[in-house]
């Protein structure tokens, strides 16, 4: 009997992937199949290769729709995802295309237990399982990591590229540390885009809807010189007007304003990248690869409104803004310096894939940069404070990894690799506030604070806005080189059975120099108030750590894989990038365990998959910023024990030639077990009465984690000759989907306050269009959050008081899309 568990010995070798995907992909050999390649709860990922509704005769007639495996690359090697013991999720282009998601905040509403946020002027946010890389610190590592085209870019930033001629998208579960290592606690997105080939290829893709939304991607390819140089060039620009409008660009500019002018709307993008990539095929008997890529983004706002506010305050900002928007959810607000951004992100990559006879070797080099600003102010429309972030963040890196065939009689294989990685960041965090509205601000929210101003400020010789504005700066330069070994060994010894091991050994050293100063003569609110000092420090630490992993796969069936698997994972340790004072800098690594079980299944003679699992992570030492009440000085902290455990599960089946059903379900128990200083609202200090101001968190559930989390997808493609008076329109067909996502409510601001949350809620997309398979084009309408949901991000309190503001996410939308492909 073959061996049920033998995985492909195709490495990352480019012609055995390509190869490998069409047998497994295009299976059916009938015309026109329809691909939709979905996971379910990140347990397992396929491809579902379904014939459309034709007037067939014979074999084609009788065909029963299948849905097929995927090939993956998340353990460094082809192989089929069903023997793959990571709970995963891969989704192919077609399926983007289907279901209008050009960048990851979209692509979070459709697997559960995952939160994205990249459409924002603040910047980006990564969630997995209610553990994420906290905003405020800058130097943070990731908890989640991102590789594309094998090359891993440890920043968050990096996830705001967009997505742009994919040719598959991976999001792995749980720590990735022994193969893909540090900084991947949370889990991973692995990202693989179109290569060159030796055929001539094409699409383009308009899109064109409401707020003026304007997209256009585009990609070609081909050989330059037949057999010996190939290339694919793809471009993409994205532009949409704001979705939200902000009634303080009506008033106009304060004069005490930190950045000049007020947009009238927030909520935009505009995003322009290009990619080029070269390809050797036959370069000395191996394949040389070289890209690059450039992307220019911007963002203006978070979409902030006033979720709760009391009268005296009111009354105070009405003055800056009489229009003062202080209904929730109706996509307005009132800001004077909006959130925004500007980032520039370049990459160049330098790849090498050798095969030795069944041996693979794969090595790849990449140097990238992203570099920009970040501005804004307060989320109100007087001028209490403003800031400005520059950012530099420059990588060079190197990953070289050997995969084995079959060795010892076909009982064994292994994967092993060396990885190199220097990372820069560069910081300068400038703080500006207004001393007088910053003070009566606090006086208006609290009627029992008294503010007195030192009388050196009142009689000050210094000319007026000396006087009444304060500043401060962080220069912030930090270096950090890694060094890793890493393994990998598959044994099967049984027909039914396999043992995988894994082991990660790194070692990383970090240096910085951490300096802030007064740029005003005036510090009465920042040095009282903020609690902010001059000093100038230089810090250094080096770190080892070992992540191993094991895994048991059991098969009692071809069509059923089961697996056990222990891994560990490790994020790691270093220094906060915007310190008040010299205190509260440095922080240890982050350790993380993680105990699953899954079950993937392939029934119905291979018309549908069921997949479950189970997992529970233990987090050590997690890594948060806390503040107090009235302090925005955050220090950093290792948090004590954070827990998440739960369930998740999918359905995928194929009732008919014609139809998808897929549905998946995750529920995720995530909370403190120990967290003895975290933050609270202004007027819930020191809830537990310790003294400190801070709040106990035990117990209390992590932000953006909420308890169930859903989505169901129905797609439907028939050809217009099996329908009534249409059946004489050729090859066309008619194409719609529906599907809907659902959560309870979670947290979104400070743990253990019901006012910082999202109740729970059901968002509806549709979309309905028409095909010509024949002609390779097809047009689309597309309609999200029909009934106009109103759902925010992150719940936040205006600095030192206790109102309350909300960022939400956009509202309905709708566009019509065109696309042809040759």
């Amino acid at each position: 009997m073959q061996r049920s568990l033998k995985k492909s010995n195709a490495g990352l070798n480019p012609n055995n992937s390509a190869s490998a995907m069409e047998s497994i992909m295009i299976t059916n050999k009938m015309m026109n199949n329809w691909r939709l390649c979905l996971g379910g709860a990140g347990l397992a990922a396929f491809c579902i290769s379904t014939p459309v509704l034709a007037q067939e005769s014979g074999e084609q007639k009788n065909a029963r729709p299948v849905i097929e495996e995927v090939i993956v690359s998340a353990q460094k090697r082809q192989e089929g995802i069903r023997d793959v013991p990571i709970s995963m999720m891969a989704l192919d282009a077609e399926f983007l295309s289907e279901k209008g998601i050009t960048d990851f905040s979209e692509l979070s509403n459709f697997v559960p237990n995952v939160k994205m946020r990249t459409d924002v002027g603040s910047g980006a946010n990564m969630n997995i399982r209610g553990f994420s890389k906290q905003a405020g610190n800058v130097a943070f590592d990731q908890s989640v990591g991102l590789l594309i085209d094998g090359v891993p870019y440890n920043d968050n930033d990096f996830f705001l590229i967009g997505l742009v001629d994919l040719a598959r998208i991976e999001i792995l579960r749980g720590p990735q540390g022994t193969l893909l290592g540090k900084n991947t606690t949370a889990g991973m997105v692995n990202i693989t885009t179109n290569r060159p080939t030796d055929e001539f290829s094409a699409y383009a893709d308009l899109q064109s809807g409401t707020y003026n939304q304007k997209r256009i991607e585009a990609a070609v390819g081909g050989p330059i010189i037949t057999d010996a140089l190939n290339f694919r060039l793809a471009g993409l620009s994205d532009k949409r007007e704001g979705v939200f409008k902000n009634t303080t660009a009506i008033v106009g500019e304060d004069p005490r304003s930190f950045f000049p002018g007020v947009p009238e709307k927030e909520l935009d993008r505009d995003r322009e990248a290009f990619r080029i990539k070269l390809e050797a095929p036959n370069f000395m008997g191996s394949v040389l690869g070289l890209q690059y890529e450039r992307a220019d983004l911007s963002a203006t706002g978070n979409g902030t409104e006033i979720l709760s506010i009391d009268q005296d305050t009111e009354d105070y900002l009405r003055q800056f803004d009489p229009n003062l928007d202080v209904e929730p959810g109706n996509y307005r607000g009132s800001e004077n310096d909006p959130a925004y951004s500007e980032r520039v992100v370049e990459k160049v990559v330098l790849s090498w894939e050798k095969s030795f006879g069944e041996w693979n070797m794969n090595v790849a080099a990449g140097k990238a940069n992203v570099s920009g600003l970040i501005e804004g102010g307060d989320p109100t429309p007087a001028p209490l404070f403003g800031f400005l972030f520059l950012t530099d963040k420059p990588q060079v890196n190197f990953d070289a990894v050997l995969t084995s065939p079959l060795l010892f009689s076909d009982k064994v294989d292994f994967t092993i690799g060396t990885f190199y990685e220097k990372r820069d960041l560069s910081v300068d965090m400038n703080v500006r506030l207004n001393t007088e509205p910053f003070a009566a601000i606090i006086v208006a929210a609290n009627s029992d604070t008294s503010v007195v101003l030192p009388a050196s400020l009142i009689t000050s010789p210094l000319p007026l806005n000396d006087a009444l504005q304060e500043e401060s700066t962080v220069y912030f330069d930090q270096e950090a080189e890694t060094k890793a070994l890493y393994g990998q060994l598959n044994w099967y010894f049984s027909d039914r059975w396999e043992l995988t091991l894994g082991l990660r050994v790194s070692n990383e050293d970090k240096a910085a120099d951490i300096r802030r100063v007064f740029d005003s003569q005036n510090t009465a609110i920042t040095t009282t108030t903020l609690g902010y000092e001059e000093f100038d420090i230089s810090l250094s630490r080096s770190e080892t750590t070992t992540q191993p992993k094991i895994a048991l796969n059991f098969k009692p069936t071809d069509d059923i894989s089961l697996f056990l698997h222990w891994a560990r994972g490790f994020r790691g340790g270093g220094y906060n990038s915007g310190p008040g004072r010299s205190t509260g800098i440095e922080y240890d690594k982050e350790v993380v365990d993680e105990y699953a079980f899954n079950a993937k299944m392939r029934l119905l003679d291979g018309s549908m998959n069921l997949n479950f699992g189970l997992y529970r992570m233990e987090l050590r030492d997690f890594q948060l910023l806390t503040t107090g009440p009235n302090d925005l000085a955050a220090v950093t902290t290792n948090a004590g024990e954070a827990q998440t455990q739960g369930m998740e599960a999918d359905l995928m089946w194929l009732p008919t030639n014609w139809l998808a059903v897929t549905t998946a379900v995750g529920y995720n128990d995530s909370t403190f077990i120990e967290f003895p200083f975290g933050p609270c609202a202004a007027d819930n200090a020191d809830s537990d009465g310790d003294g400190d101001e801070r709040c106990d968190l035990k117990g209390e559930r992590l932000p953006n984690a909420p308890e169930w989390s859903a989505a169901l997808s129905l797609n439907a493609r028939v050809p217009f000759s099996r329908l009534p008076i249409l059946n004489n329109l050729g090859d066309l067909e008619l194409l719609a989907g529906v599907n809907a996502e659902y959560q309870t409510e979670a947290t979104t601001g400070l743990p253990g306050d019901d006012r910082f949350t999202q109740a729970e809620y059901t968002r509806y997309g549709a979309n309905l269009g028409v095909a010509s398979p024949g002609n390779g084009w097809t047009l689309r309408l597309t309609v999200k959050n029909i009934t106009d949901e109103v759902v925010n991000r992150v719940i936040l309190p205006i600095p030192t008081t206790a109102n309350l503001v909300q960022n939400v996410e956009p509202p309905r939308t709708a566009y019509v899309q065109f696309r042809w492909e040759y």
